[in-house]
């Protein structure tokens, strides 16, 4: 049996020919300017397999980043400073103005139903939190908000509702906390005690500066004091903060930015793409408690040659299975490969969408498209070369396909009114020689 040679040597070679990598991993490069006023910059390599990334060496099919790329760690967007198979990230943005989202207040009484959550509302200034002393619990008038994602903050800005008429409602000072869940312990941030807030109706009363170390995803304002209203009056129109992107470790990123918003990791069912021979977008994951970040694969590649025998063009490919979905939600296992949520859901499939149709070549032109390690049964891949679906291959029923992730898998598209050309049987990792036995000879069914 001759299996997995010709994939494994392509392999080998290509981490030889880059920078003669032994390792798959290569060592980390120790950045060397980790921490750059409040912004982390990190610092990242990837997986060293071979055309798995948006960019590699035609030659030597060296993987590599490019200016640029974006990623996503704990849901900011971070981006390569340098191109290479090792390079340093930092914020797209360095500081952002949100508005966070009410959680809790423990100041249940009100004036004409205008609560706590009116702070952070969409109206603005158009309405307020207005509460009397009556109204403080353990001595304080409290509001409990989510920023949604871990974010370091650098200030607070407040807008008034009427105090130029009542001046005396102005907060005067006040606590600051962070926490990391709603309900966890509560961390003291900073404590302000004369804000000396600005007199006028619905304006900006001021901007409070944070001077915050770590970055914290609820905070907690408890509000001590006003500034000497006579009928015990507090009163405040509307709240915002300024943010820096994520601050504290562990660390989640991934490739590309796309693929994580924070909250939910997903491996999208359509993707746009320019095509260019030999690169694409390969679905990357890192996990690390420090700013050194190694990518890993989060996928198995089919690598699709499509000749103009087939098709005169492709628009767009879809693959899919008849037991197994190829996109959707996800999870991350301990082989860092991308577990799906609903593997079942056959539904989620992933479709490739060329801004403009690649014409194809006698020779044959190579598309790839990253798929989750399962084991597929009827995979199927479409091709159109405009809207409408019009060729397509599927495997045979009840045979198993199994994609491990981080190997690429060369197929050559061949529909079912056509014979099997030379080196059609090199299929999932699989080589065989064309004069020998093989049980992949008959693996394709017919067209749908």
């Amino acid at each position: 049996m001759k299996k997995n040679i010709l994939t494994f040597v392509a392999f080998a070679a290509a981490l030889c020919a880059c920078n003669k990598l032994e390792n798959i991993i290569p060592e980390p490069q120790a950045p060397e300017d980790v921490i750059r006023a409040t912004e982390l910059v990190f610092t990242a390599t990837m997986e060293g397999a071979p055309e798995t990334r948006a960019t590699y060496d035609g030659t030597y099919k060296c993987a590599s980043w490019e200016v640029d790329d974006r990623i996503s760690i704990n849901g900011f967007d971070y981006k390569a400073n340098n191109a290479g198979t090792s390079t340093t990230f930092s914020p797209v943005v360095e500081a952002e103005e949100i508005r966070p989202t009410f959680v809790s207040s423990t100041n249940t009484g009100s004036y004409n139903n205008q609560p706590a959550q009116n702070l952070v509302d969409e109206g603005g200034v158009g309405t307020r939190w207005i509460a009397k002393k009556t109204d403080m619990v353990d001595g304080v008038w409290n509001i409990v908000v989510t920023t949604g994602k871990t974010t370091q903050l650098k200030s607070i800005k407040l807008w008034n509702h009427d105090n130029q008429q009542y001046p005396g409602r102005r907060w005067k000072s006040m606590k600051l906390y962070g926490s990391t869940s709603s309900d966890g312990e509560w961390t003291e941030i900073q404590s302000f005690s004369n804000l000396n807030l600005a007199i006028n109706n619905r304006g900006l009363a001021g901007e409070i500066a944070v001077n915050a170390t770590d970055g914290y995803k609820y905070y907690r304002i408890d509000v001590l004091d006003n500034e000497g209203d006579k009928d015990g009056w507090m009163q405040m129109s509307d709240m915002k903060f300024v943010v820096n992107p994520a601050a504290n470790a562990p660390y989640d990123a991934y490739f590309p930015a796309s693929l994580y918003d924070g909250t939910t990791a997903v491996l999208p069912a359509n993707i746009t793409e320019t095509w260019a021979d030999g690169k694409f977008n390969m679905p990357m994951y890192a996990h690390s408690e420090n700013t050194e970040l190694q990518f890993k694969n989060l996928c198995g590649v089919l690598k699709i040659i499509v000749k103009s025998d087939q098709i005169a063009a492709v628009k767009k490919i879809r693959v899919s299975s008849a037991n197994k979905a190829t996109s959707g939600e996800f999870t991350v296992n301990s082989n860092n490969a991308a577990v799906l949520v609903n593997p079942n859901a056959v539904n989620n499939t992933v479709t490739m969408l060329y801004d403009t149709a690649v014409p194809t070549t006698a020779e044959g032109t190579t598309f790839y498209v990253a798929v989750p390690a399962q084991t597929y049964q009827e995979l199927k891949i479409d091709l159109s070369s405009d809207v409408t679906f019009t060729k397509g291959m599927t495997t045979k029923s009840a045979t198993d396909i199994t994609v491990v992730r981080n190997t690429i898998y060369p197929i050559i598209f061949v529909n079912n009114s056509t014979p099997l050309p030379a080196g059609a049987l090199r299929l999932f990792n699989e080589y065989v020689d064309n004069d020998a036995p093989s049980p992949y000879k008959n693996i394709w069914g017919k067209q749908w």
